[in-house]
């Protein structure tokens, strides 16, 4: 209890007992954000396996050894991949549990993934590299220590049970928290449609906080503040906040985001998980679109997860992206923009099927296509970039490294940086990163079918620069021979990024100047714009120049083209801060080796024929 409330004093009622923290990232949308299930990402300490629980590399629900060192061994990796930050499961002692998510200890690492120096290095080596670190943090439940003196534990309001430890020498900490008065005692939820069990009942058995309560509010946000302040995090993902009451997110988010400010971090990103489609019920979590108070700056984007995958994987028509979008005007004005938009995660089966992945990379490759170049904050889970197919919870989290929980594609080690996905990744990540409409330039709809798959073409438009995205779901190719708008005048030459030599001209062969006449393989994708630079090139690799071949589309490096070497020179530079002797030594290096490219001169088609 003292240590919980000296916390609070240092953390929130003395800003002066506050020392330096990184400054928040200027605009989140510049963000490209990685998430990864620790456990099961790169076991860099074996030590501490079996520090708290069994280890069990070998059962999906048990405790495989990755761990905070491993995540940090691992870096070089992440930001090849283009990545700015990374979002990892939560940290806290946890009970009989390998995921985070059922604290027992809310102040104390769990020690199977490190130390706490461990967290403050790794964040202190993602801040070196200019990257973030996002904690996902559950401020409505616990681990289940408590149940009751009763036969039964089905849910009844406002009738209580009387509660009891399980085990009373085995209690939540801190002692703030071992109080039983703490927690609701209205047994475990049996209808979620029922807004009231949602807020009062167990999920999943799971102790549930009273979070209505003043006390339990003070507590949960001295604890989480705390993790702020030692951690030196850039923001945090808050998972089920559906299973808390608004009142308490109108209290809890507004104070965390003070005590952040407090600490020089003025931009300290929360946002929020609720699973479900419900557009009206997601977006009443955002700003003040509930009430006076600002809540959460973002929320998961639900809704455009699951519009993904049927347009991108099943074939839906892509007007119902059109649809999607239609519905932000149910959400606060600030998030709009800012709403954090993935293709899977954790919590369902993955975009890629199991068993047949192989058979769906071109539509992956469309999905992360669109991902990377549309509006929001875009976070890939982990292994998605090395064609991982697992299905529903656990078959989705496998293990990264070369471990016991691992299948198809996902078995061996998976740090790959030639995979034909990562590379895709990486060449999208990095034409994000240097055009700047790609990250916060207004979206403008171009084109849509209706009737089935085919085309959704958009523009991403700046003061700089205007990028039309033309992507087709179809299996067969489609023209845009009505014309597909843009905002350029008549006669300008538009080049697609992916491949220069595929220039159009605006008013050519259509019936309004701005428009163009194009035509796109199937499951593929252009990007079009007014220069042909910067266009798709591999980024040199955090590895020392030891560039995968099949990274690259087009070989300018290989070539005399010095002007499109310093380009890609140059964003190494930024990327990975290397020195300027060993850029020119890889130069030197490059000339002395003959390019490899097809008849066209270009670098050759991937399987099948046909260039992405």
């Amino acid at each position: 209890m003292v240590h919980l409330i000296l916390c609070l004093c240092f953390m929130i009622g003395s800003s002066a007992a506050s020392t330096a923290l990184q400054a928040s990232p200027a605009d989140w949308r510049d963000q490209f954000i990685y998430f990864i299930v620790t456990d099961r990402f790169s076991d860099g300490d074996p030590s501490n396996n079996e520090s708290n629980g069994t280890y069990e590399p070998t059962n999906g629900s048990g405790i495989h050894g990755g761990d905070l060192k491993g995540i940090r061994n691992q870096l070089d990796y992440i930001q090849a991949l283009g990545a700015t930050g990374v979002w990892i499961t939560p940290v806290v002692k946890n009970y009989k549990a390998y995921h985070g998510y059922a604290a027992q200890d809310f102040l104390s690492i769990d020690p199977k993934l490190g130390t706490l120096q461990d967290l403050k290095d790794l964040s202190a080596d993602l801040h070196a590299r200019s990257m973030v670190l996002i904690l996902d943090i559950v401020a409505n439940h616990t681990a289940d220590l408590i149940g009751t003196t009763a036969g039964t534990y089905t849910f009844q309001y406002p009738a209580t049970y009387a509660l009891q430890y399980h085990n009373s020498g085995n209690q939540h900490q801190p002692d703030t928290f071992a109080n039983l008065n703490f927690y609701h005692a209205h047994g475990g939820i049996q209808n979620f449609s029922d807004s009231g069990q949602l807020i009062f009942g167990e999920l999943s058995g799971l102790d549930d906080l009273k979070t209505e309560s003043s006390t339990v509010r003070n507590a949960l946000l001295q604890v989480h503040a705390w993790w702020m302040q030692e951690s030196d995090a850039d923001g945090f993902r808050i998972d089920t906040v559906k299973h808390a009451e608004y009142g308490f997110w109108q209290f809890f988010c507004p104070a965390l985001r003070q005590a952040a400010q407090t600490a020089g971090k003025a931009r300290f990103f929360l946002f929020g998980e609720d699973f479900e489609y419900d557009d009206t019920k997601i977006g009443s979590y955002t700003g003040k679109v509930s009430g006076d108070t600002f809540v959460f700056d973002s929320m998961l984007h639900f809704p455009m997860q699951n519009t993904v995958k049927r347009v991108f994987k099943e074939s839906a028509a892509t007007s119902e992206i059109s649809a999607t979008y239609r519905n932000l005007s149910l959400y606060d004005t600030s998030s709009r923009d800012r709403l954090v938009t993935f293709l899977d995660n954790h919590d369902m089966a993955r975009f890629l099927p199991a068993g047949n992945a192989a058979a769906y990379h071109s539509n992956l490759k469309l999905a992360v296509t669109f991902l990377l170049t549309s509006a929001g904050v875009p976070v890939l889970y982990y292994g998605t970039e090395q064609g991982f197919d697992g299905g529903s919870d656990p078959y989705n989290r496998e293990d990264m490294w070369d471990g016991s929980w691992d299948f198809g594609p996902s078995d061996g080690d998976n740090f790959n940086q030639s995979h034909e996905l990562f590379c895709h990744t990486q060449q999208l990540a990095s034409l994000r990163r240097q055009w700047s409409a790609l990250r916060r330039g207004d979206q403008i709809e171009r084109r849509t079918d209706s009737a089935g798959s085919g085309i959704y073409a958009y523009s991403r438009k700046d003061t700089d620069a205007e990028l039309l995205i033309v992507l087709n779901t179809a299996s067969s190719t489609k023209s845009g021979d009505s014309g597909i708008s843009t905002s350029y005048p008549g006669g300008t030459t538009l080049y697609n990024l992916f491949d220069v030599a595929d220039t159009v001209l605006t008013g050519n062969n259509v019936a309004e100047t701005n428009q163009i006449s194009i035509s796109v393989s199937s499951l593929s994708a252009k990007i079009y714009a007014s220069k042909d630079t910067p266009r798709i090139e591999a980024c040199l690799p955090a590895t020392l120049f030891r560039l995968p071949a099949e990274c690259i589309l087009n070989r300018t490096l290989h070539t005399p083209a010095i002007a499109s070497f310093l380009r890609a020179a140059r964003d190494c530079f930024m990327q990975f801060k290397l020195g300027r002797t060993a850029v020119q030594d890889y130069y030197r290096r490059s000339q002395r080796r003959k390019p490899v490219t097809d008849t066209a001169g270009r670098f050759p088609a991937p399987e099948g024929g046909r260039h992405s």
